[in-house]
C-alpha cells in the first residue's frame, strides 16, 4: 500500500471535562465516525454538547458526573464498560506511554 495514506479509527471515545475547555475543544476535533461518552459536572452544558457533537449515525452518550466523588467515578466507569470502553487497558496503555510518544499520535489536522 505504499503511497495511500492510512486512515485512523477511532470506535469510540471518553473524554472528561467535555462541558468546557481541553475537553470540550478535544470532543470537538474527534471523527464524526467516533461514538462519545462525555462527561462533566454541568448537566445543561452535556446536553448541549451532546445536541452540537450529535450526527446521524453518531452515538453521543453522557454522564454527569463530578470525579473528585467516589460514587460519581464509579458511575462512570460503569458506563464506560456499558458503553465498550475498556478503561483497566486504557489506564495501563496511559502509564507505559510518554507524553512526547502521546502527541505523535495526535494528527497534524488537529493542531
Amino acid at each position: 500500500m505504499r503511497g495511500r495514506k492510512r486512515k485512523m479509527a477511532y470506535y469510540r471515545a471518553l473524554v472528561t471535562g467535555a462541558t468546557s475547555g481541553i475537553g470540550a475543544a478535544f470532543a470537538r476535533e474527534l471523527p464524526d465516525r467516533t461514538a462519545l461518552l462525555l462527561t462533566g459536572r454541568n448537566d445543561d452544558r452535556l446536553s448541549e454538547m451532546r445536541a452540537e457533537l450529535g450526527r446521524p449515525g453518531r452515538q453521543v452518550d453522557c454522564v454527569q458526573a463530578d470525579l473528585a466523588r467516589t460514587e460519581d467515578r464509579d458511575k462512570l466507569i460503569s458506563r464506560a464498560e456499558e458503553f465498550g470502553i475498556d478503561l483497566a487497558a486504557a489506564q495501563r496503555r496511559a502509564a507505559m506511554t510518554s507524553w512526547t510518544r502521546t502527541c505523535a499520535f495526535i494528527p497534524t489536522a488537529w493542531m
